[in-house]
Formats: C-alpha cells, sequence, structure tokens
C-alpha cells in the first residue's frame, strides 16, 4: 500500500491552534523545522522508494536471468533429443555432439535454475516438477545413443518409435512454458511495481524541489534511475520476444519437417494447422484444408462416432478415457484411403482448447507385417511338415553349441520330445559317443566354413538306426559363426533297399552263373548216369564191376538233385502249374517231418477259413515250405521247443515289402502268406545278411541251399520271402505269393494289414 503522509497545512493548522502566534524568528525556525522535517520524509520516502526501486530493479534482473535460463533449457533439451535422434538414424557420432554439449550444458543449467527459484515456492515447484521430467530425457536419450550404439538401428528405432522420448519432451514444453509464463507474469508485475515507485519518487521528488535543491536533485535521480530500469526491462522484454519467436520459428520448422504428419484443431473440430507431412500423406494442400472441419479427412463410415461429441474418439483419447485405435483410417485426396498410427494430445491457449494429432502412415508397416506373417507361416508350416528333423544351435562363447530350435520330427526319429533337448548342449542331450562325433562335425563345419555331411548310426528300442545330417554354419559381419542349422534324415530304410537291391544284384549274378553250371553239369551227369546204368546191365547180376557202377549211377542222381535245387535257386527250373491248397500241403509237410523228428517240438497251424488256392508247382512249393520247416527245426536244436504255421491273405504295403527279399519289382496288394515261426535263438543282422547266399550255413553239416532254393522257388512263382528275427526272440520266415482271384472273393480269410 503506498505511503500516505499528512498535509502540510493540517500540521500547521494543529500549531496555530495550540501555540501562539510565533515571532518571525520562531516562525523561521518553525518553518526550518517544519522544511527541515518535511525534506527529512520527503528524503525518506524517497530513500524508501530507491531501495525498492532497487529491489524492484533487482527482482526484474532476476526474472530476466529466469525467462533467459528457461529458453535455454529448451534449447539446450532440444539439442539433447535432435542430437540423440540424429544418431539413431544415420548411426554418425559426428551427429552426438550437440547431444553432448546440451547434456553438458543442461546439467549446468540446472544447478542455475534450482539457486534462482529457491526463495520462490511457487516456481521452486514448477522446477521440481521440471527436473526429473529434464533427468528423463536426459536419460531416454542415452538409452537411444546406447542401444544404436550396442544393438543397431532396429532395436533403437523401435526404442525411438515409442511414445516415451515424445511423452517426456511434451511434459518438458508444458513445464517450461509454464514456468515461463510464470517468469513473464512476475516481469510485467516488475514493470508496473517500477512504475508505481517511479510516480512516488517523481511526486515526492517535486515537492522536495519546493523545499530544497538537494531534494529535486534526488528525486532526478531517482527518475533517471527508474527510466534507466524502465529501458532496461523493455531491452529485456525485446530480447525475449526475439527468442520466443526464434523458438516459435524452430519448432515450425521441426513440425514442417516431420515426416509424419501433424493436425491440429479446435474443440469445434475446425482444423487449424497442417503441416507439410500431412500434406503429403493425405494429398490435400494446407490452405484448402486449414479452417474446414477435420471431419472431411474421415471416410465416411466412421463420421457418425467423430461427429457425436460424446463419442468422438479424439476427445475420448484426449481425456484419457479411451485410447485411438492402433490403425486409424484417414482420406487422401483422390478419395483412397490408408492406414495411420494416431497419437492425441490437448493443450489450453486462451481458454480455448486445440488437439493436436501425430499421424504415422503404416500401410507399408501393415503390408510387410501381413507378408511377414505370410512367409513365417508358411516355413513354420515346411519346417513342421518336413520328414527331417530340422535344428539350429546357438554358438556361445567359446564354441559351445546350444539347441535353439527344433521341429516335432526329432521325437519320431530320436524318440525324445522337443521341449527336452531345447536349450541344452548336445552332451545334456545325446549319449557320450554319440554327442562326441555331434559336436566335432559342428566344428569342423565353423573350421570349414561351408556346409558339412555326415552319416551315424545309433540304437533306438533294440534296432539299429541311421541318420544322415547337413550342417550348415551361419556368420555374422565379423565372420565370427552364431549358428549352426541342419536337417537330419533317417536314412535305415533307405539303406536297407539300396542293401536288398544289392543283394538282389547280387543273387542274380550268382543264379545265372548257378544256372549256367548247373546246365553243363546236368548234361554231364546225365551222360554219366546213362553210361553208368548200361555198364551195370552190361556186366551182368554176378560181375563185380556191377556194385560200383550203381553207386556211380546213385551219386549221378543225387548229384543231379542238387543240380535241380541250383536250378530252383536261380529260378531257371519251370514249374508246373496246378491249383494247390496252402492249408493242406502246408499241414501234410508238417505231419511228414513231424514223424521224422525226434525233439520235442510243440506244432501249431492255423489256417484261415476259406483261403483261395494258388497257382504254384506242388513240388516246388512243398520244398520251399519243408526247407524252412527243416531250419526251423535245426534252430531249435535236441532241446526243442514250438513251431507255428499261419496261412492266410495279408494286406502288404510298399513299407512291409521293403524288408522282404525278391519283392524290388513287385506290387503292393493282397498275398497269399505262409508264416512259419519258431521259438529258437534268432539271428542276429550279420547273420540274417548271408542267409541267402549260396552254401553260406551256420550248422555243422549241411550243404546251405535250404533258403536260397526256398527264396529262388517263391520268385519263380512271383513272390517274395521275408524274415523277421531277433537274437533271443526266435524267427519269423513270411512266404507271400500273389492269389489267382480279386481278393474280394476271399476277404473273408484276409488277415489284418501289414504296415
Amino acid at each position: 500500500m503506498p505511503l500516505q503522509l499528512p498535509r502540510p497545512a493540517r500540521w500547521f493548522a494543529r500549531l496555530r491552534g495550540g501555540l501562539r502566534a510565533p515571532s518571525l524568528e520562531r516562525r523561521t525556525v518553525v518553518a526550518l523545522v517544519v522544511a527541515t522535517m518535511a525534506l527529512i520524509v520527503v528524503l525518506g520516502i524517497t530513500y524508501a522508494s530507491a531501495l525498492r526501486l532497487l529491489d524492484v530493479a533487482s527482482e526484474t534482473r532476476r526474472s530476466e536471468g529466469l525467462l533467459g535460463d528457461l529458453r535455454l533449457v529448451q534449447a539446450y533439451a532440444y539439442d539433447v533429443e535432435t542430437g540423440s535422434r540424429g544418431y539413431v538414424i544415420s548411426g554418425d557420432d559426428r551427429q552426438l555432439a550437440p547431444y553432448y554439449s546440451g547434456r553438458e550444458l543442461l546439467e549446468t543449467l540446472k544447478e542455475s535454475l534450482r539457486a534462482r527459484v529457491g526463495g520462490d515456492g511457487h516456481m521452486g515447484s514448477l522446477y521440481n516438477d521440471l527436473e526429473p521430467l529434464l533427468d528423463g530425457r536426459l536419460e531416454f536419450a542415452a538409452r537411444l545413443v546406447e542401444t544404436r550404439r550396442e544393438q543397431g538401428f532396429e532395436p533403437a528405432r523401435a526404442l525411438l518409435l515409442t511414445n516415451e522420448g515424445q511423452d517426456l519432451t511434451d511434459a518438458i514444453r508444458a513445464r517450461l512454458d509454464e514456468m515461463q509464463a510464470s517468469a513473464g507474469l512476475q516481469l510485467e508485475e516488475d514493470r508496473r511495481a517500477v512504475e508505481q515507485d517511479g510516480r512516488r519518487v517523481f511526486y515526492f521528488s517535486a515537492v522536495a524541489t519546493f523545499v530544497t535543491v538537494a531534494l529535486f536533485a534526488a528525486v532526478y535521480i531517482a527518475v533517471r534511475k527508474e527510466l534507466a530500469t524502465r529501458r532496461r526491462t523493455e531491452a529485456a522484454l525485446r530480447q525475449s520476444r526475439a527468442e520466443l519467436d526464434e523458438v516459435r520459428a524452430r519448432l515450425t520448422g521441426i513440425i514442417d519437417s516431420a515426416h509424419d504428419a501433424i493436425v491440429a484443431m479446435d474443440e469445434a473440430g475446425i482444423v487449424v494447422m497442417f503441416n507439410r507431412g500431412a500434406e503429403n500423406m493425405l494429398g490435400i494442400p494446407a490452405q484448402e484444408i486449414i479452417g474446414k472441419p477435420a471431419l472431411s479427412l474421415v471416410p465416411e463410415r466412421f463420421r457418425a462416432d467423430f461427429g457425436d461429441r460424446a463419442r468422438n474418439p479424439v476427445r475420448l483419447a484426449a481425456r484419457g478415457e479411451q485410447p485411438l485405435p492402433g490403425n486409424a483410417r484417414l482420406l487422401r485426396a483422390d478419395g483412397t484411403e490408408l492406414a495411420a498410427e494416431p497419437r492425441v494430445s490437448t493443450v489450453e491457449v486462451g481458454g480455448k482448447k486445440l488437439y493436436t494429432i501425430i499421424l504415422r502412415d503404416v500401410t507399408e508397416r501393415n503390408a510387410a507385417e501381413e507378408a511377414l506373417r505370410q512367409s513365417e507361416a508358411s516355413y513354420r508350416a515346411v519346417v513342421e511338415g518336413s520328414s527331417d528333423v530340422i535344428f539350429a544351435y546357438d554358438i556361445e562363447p567359446g564354441g559351445v553349441p546350444r539347441l535353439s530350435f527344433v521341429n516335432d520330427t526329432v521325437e519320431a526319429v530320436y524318440g525324445i520330445a522337443p521341449e527336452a533337448m531345447l536349450g541344452r548342449t548336445p552332451s545334456e542331450i545325446f549319449p557320450a559317443d554319440v554327442a562326441a562325433i555331434l559336436n566335432e562335425r559342428i566344428a569342423e563345419a565353423i573350421a570349414a566354413g561351408r556346409p558339412v555331411d555326415s552319416e551315424r548310426s545309433f540304437t533306438r528300442a533294440g534296432e539299429e538306426r541311421t541318420v544322415s545330417a547337413h550342417l550348415t554354419p551361419i556368420f555374422d559381419r565379423d565372420g565370427h559363426c552364431y549358428r549352426v542349422i541342419g536337417n537330419s534324415r533317417d536314412i535305415t530304410e533307405v539303406r536297407r533297399v539300396r542293401q536288398m537291391e544289392e543283394e538282389a544284384r547280387h543273387a542274380r549274378s550268382l543264379g545265372v552263373l548257378a544256372s549256367g553250371i548247373a546246365h553243363d553239369f546236368n548234361n554231364a551227369l546225365t551222360s554219366i548216369m546213362g553210361n553208368a546204368g548200361l555198364a551195370a546191365i552190361l556186366a551182368g547180376e554176378s560181375s563185380p564191376a556191377r556194385e560200383p557202377m550203381l553207386e556211380i549211377e546213385s551219386a549221378a542222381r543225387r548229384a543231379s538233385d542238387l543240380v535241380a535245387q541250383l536250378l530252383s535257386y536261380s529260378g531257371q527250373s519251370e514249374p508246373r502249374l496246378e491249383m494247390v491248397d496252402i492249408c493242406a500241403l502246408v499241414d501234410s509237410v508238417a505231419g511228414d517231418l513231424r514223424s521224422r523228428t525226434e525233439a520235442p517240438i510243440r506244432w501249431t497251424h492255423d489256417c484261415r477259413p476259406g483261403l483261395a488256392p494258388v497257382e504254384a508247382d506242388p513240388a516246388q512249393l512243398r520244398q520251399a515250405i519243408s526247407n524252412i520247416m527243416v531250419n526251423a527245426i535245426e534252430a531249435l536244436g535236441p532241446a526243442g521247443g514250438s513251431i507255428g504255421t499261419t496261412a492266410g491273405v495279408r494286406l502288404a504295403d510298399r513299407a512291409y515289402l521293403a524288408g522282404a527279399h525278391g519283392a524290388h519289382d513287385i506290387p503292393e496288394g493282397e498275398y497269399v502268406y505262409i508264416d512259419v515261426k519258431d521259438t529258437g535263438p534268432g539271428m542276429d543282422p550279420g547273420t540274417r545278411g548271408h542267409v541267402f547266399d549260396p552254401f553260406f550255413t551256420t550248422k555243422f553239416a549241411g550243404r546251405g541251399l535250404g533258403l536260397p532254393t526256398a527264396l529262388g522257388i517263391v520268385r519263380s512263382h512271383g513272390g517274395a520271402l521275408r524274415i523277421d528275427s531277433v537274437p533271443g526272440h526266435g524267427t519269423l520266415v513270411a512266404l507271400l505269393f500273389p492269389p489267382t482271384r480279386p481278393a474280394s472273393a476271399s476277404s473273408t480269410a484276409a488277415g489284418p494289414p501289414v504296415r
């Protein structure tokens, strides 16, 4: 409140009322006293006003300094933001110069600001809100730089595309605007205070002029000081306006240089700002859309929601009640639509709300994501549907491979669930010998820098399996191998088929050889038998040479039987075909052998009722079945056991025929089968590989032509022979013959399909 002084006339009236009429001297003295007192009062008031003016000037300088610091904070924060963003986009360290300088200057300014607002509760509170935001902005920029430097562009770009940095920038800008507004108001109050104090000094200086020249001089000096302060204040205000205009121009440049569309509208939905990015994105010049409803940018089917104030997505998003859709639809100038990712913010200016919407065109990104999704789905279908085991090992420091991916086929090949393998090393998954081989092949592929192939065998469920593997190393830009991918294929059946084909070729070669030898030998035997018989007749009954000639004829006949077996093995003997009852034939052969066998053997025979006859040579077929049963009897030995025979119709597919001998050129379908199973010791794989070699035998006595002859007979009838044997579990020999009538006629006699 301005200081109020008593009027001089009131003082004189009081003196006249209480005193006698003073003399001139007294009056002079009184006048001098009054003048002196008035001078003292005026000087005191002038002095107090001058001190107040100095305080106001100090406050003005503090407000000016605060405004300058706030503008510098905004500029340095912008340098930190643009420097880190530029480094993320370009990867050039030179882009970090404004980031480092802005960061260092910003830390210095924070201390200066904290000292300036220390005595102002309101500004101190605003600064307490601003400082964590500045720290957060510095930390986010540091994260951007660190992510770009250590992880590359894509992770840094992903971090940059989040709202965190923009939210911090907007919050800092809002706090700075609020503090600048508060500092501006304080500066305006100081200016008014300067004006008021100046007037007060002027008035009392005028009074002092009438009292003393000194008082006038003091008033003059005070006025001079007031004018100087005003000029400094006005100059500071002009500088602040110029700097504010520069900041506004810089922000305008940033907005116009942004690739995203930035659109601002008022509460009525009228467009008030439309940057160059929006022009390029939508193909609409700014002058054609500013001042018009923003609803014209929205497709017709969405305008009902935007036209309703209660349901308007922009207002709901600005109030935080409902987020904007991730893919908003906008209309281009040509009427086509595009997908955009929106962000909305609101600011109140002069009591009116403005909504700012930042739109990013995500049409290409959506198409790329869809293409990536389809590509990944195709890749997943190929990988998961592959009959090969597809896997990937990540190479850790030190060259240790650790499984990071494997498809479900691994369980069918190795019998191990995928989830039990992921994240483990080969030594943790496989036995030591298998893991050592795999580690060696992976190391070989990495060292060679090219794909490596390998084959290895292992035993699963008592059966030896063979797999082939193809390993391919993958290197980064520095030439370090960080992953090895590969595929593994079970080639057990392929190798088995190749082996059987090789055996078939070997058997055919032996058959041709045996056939040639047998024919020539048979011709010689015919001559020997004829001449020996003739010589025995000519010698007469009493001749000592008759008995040797008969022995020669008998030996020749036995040799002829051996030749017949060789011809049967080679398939060169012509069968005399007729309809043969399989069940009766098997039962007859088993009966003959049962009567001649002394070992305790339990015989069983199961023949499906209604089994159709087979067109075959009964003598050859009898010989084949007899050879197989004799082998079974000899396998049981003196201790005996059991022999079971089964006959019926079997559906044999390619997988079943792949394990049969002589089946490489016969089709899939139904076959009449004869199974002969014994409970003997069985055969190991090495023995099974030679059972059809002529003259191969595991018995002390024997010619080794039993199974080869049976195979030759079966093949000459268009069939196949399969042996399944496991050591300690006996042997099953299956003879397959093509049926003589369609399968429908004997369907009631068909056994279960074999897979």
